[in-house]
């Protein structure tokens, strides 16, 4: 007897057979009318047999014209191997298209600058370069690597805490010492996925991961002060958090600072500089004097 077709949502199927993609950039792509089924475009939630042979020839079309990269993005280099190379992100970019239509982003500027990366691109193993992450407003140190085998070795080291960073950041207040330390867990906010909470904070979506910063004032500017901020944990927005949980959230900080529409001062970025990165003797600096001087 013929066994019955199994059938799957069509954003799964495509997920089955685009591993790189995303849950997100897969209904995206249904979203754009990118796949269709018997020339009609699938949406969200239709069901599909997982045999299927659907017509995809847009969405590869619009994958490969992803995969060329950004000729237009210009960045600074820091440092460059032939596995590597660390360059000083911008603000307002990030380092990986979080979206299906995203092609401004760290990694496309090097799918342009080096076509040998191209084919990591739709691979489950690495669907993008960066094997860390900054948020879009911080600016400074991000690590791009050339291969999988390099970019498995960086999410290796991050992950047994074997990496130290360190942030510059403009805090709002008058910090009661010149050095101390924050050691408080954080977690997803359940009320908003776009945020993260410390552990002070109440009921917080599991897993709550430990974290710890050290701060270091370097200089106060009245009402605000520049500090040196050194992590090995690497948590989601974990220097903003423990901050702004001390008291001192960032200038420019609309997600973690309380008062923030009440600032006459607003930058448009929450102003944080990732300004070192140091694996036993690899140790890079990213140039810093302009953000020092900013305010």
């Amino acid at each position: 007897m013929e066994q019955a077709p199994k059938f799957v949502r069509a954003e799964k199927w495509l997920m089955a057979h685009y591993p790189a993609l995303s849950r997100r950039q897969a209904q995206e792509a249904l979203l754009g009318r990118l796949v269709l089924k018997d020339g009609t475009p699938l949406k969200k939630g239709d069901r599909v047999a997982e045999q299927a042979d659907l017509d995809v020839r847009a969405l590869e079309t619009h994958l490969e014209r992803l995969a060329q990269g950004n000729a237009k993005i210009v960045l600074d280099v820091l440092y460059e191997d032939s596995d590597l190379v660390v360059v000083d992100k911008p603000a307002g970019m990030h380092g990986h298209p979080l979206s299906l239509w995203e092609d401004e982003t760290v990694t496309h500027w090097a799918l342009h600058r080096y076509p040998e990366t191209r084919l990591a691109l739709r691979t489950k193993i690495q669907p993008c370069l960066t094997p860390h992450r900054l948020d879009v407003g911080t600016t400074g140190i991000l690590l791009v690597s050339k291969t999988q085998e390099n970019y498995a070795l960086w999410r290796r080291r991050f992950a047994l805490h074997e990496v130290s960073k360190k942030y510059l950041a403009w805090c709002w207040g008058e910090p009661r010492e010149t050095e101390f330390a924050i050691a408080l867990g954080i977690g997803h906010d359940p009320a908003d996925a776009s945020r993260m909470l410390p552990e002070t904070a109440g009921k917080l979506r599991t897993p709550v991961l430990p974290a710890s910063t050290q701060v270091s004032v370097l200089a106060t500017r009245g009402d605000r002060f520049l500090c040196r901020a050194t992590t090995q944990t690497g948590v989601t927005h974990q220097v903003r958090v423990h901050l702004a949980a001390a008291g001192y959230p960032l200038l420019g900080d609309s997600l973690y600072d309380p008062h923030f529409t009440d600032r006459q001062d607003r930058p448009p970025w929450a102003q944080l500089r990732a300004s070192e990165i140091q694996h036993k003797n690899f140790c890079l600096q990213s140039p810093s004097e302009r953000f020092i001087t900013l305010f």
